[in-house]
């Protein structure tokens, strides 16, 4: 996990101070993450989601 973090506060995407973990690129996490927002059935659409689907089109 400690590796994984370090990683992406390498690459911008998140910081972290103490306890405190700051996302600074949401749409980058998704990607890496491969985050499917149908996953998760929203009711109501998410601006992000819809983002994320048109990148993986």
């Amino acid at each position: 996990m400690n590796r994984v973090l370090k990683d992406l506060r390498l690459a911008g995407v998140v910081d972290r101070e103490r306890s405190r973990m700051t996302i600074r690129d949401w749409k980058e996490l998704a990607r890496l993450g491969e985050f499917d927002p149908r996953y998760l059935h929203f009711r109501v659409p998410i601006t992000m989601a819809k983002e994320v689907m048109a990148e993986r089109a």
